[in-house]
């Protein structure tokens, strides 16, 4: 059985990943949306 300090740590890390993926998300579709409309695409990527 995982110590709460454990659960707490790897409950951290899951956030941490989760916040990462919605700003990859969120930058994926800022792009879409750029490319549909026709607008410059900024280069790099800044989470």
């Amino acid at each position: 059985m995982l110590e709460r300090d454990d659960l707490v740590r790897r409950i951290e890390q899951l956030e941490r990943h989760a916040f990462r993926q919605e700003q990859v998300f969120k930058r994926v579709m800022d792009l879409l949306e750029a490319n549909a409309t026709g607008q410059t695409i900024t280069p790099g990527f800044k989470p």
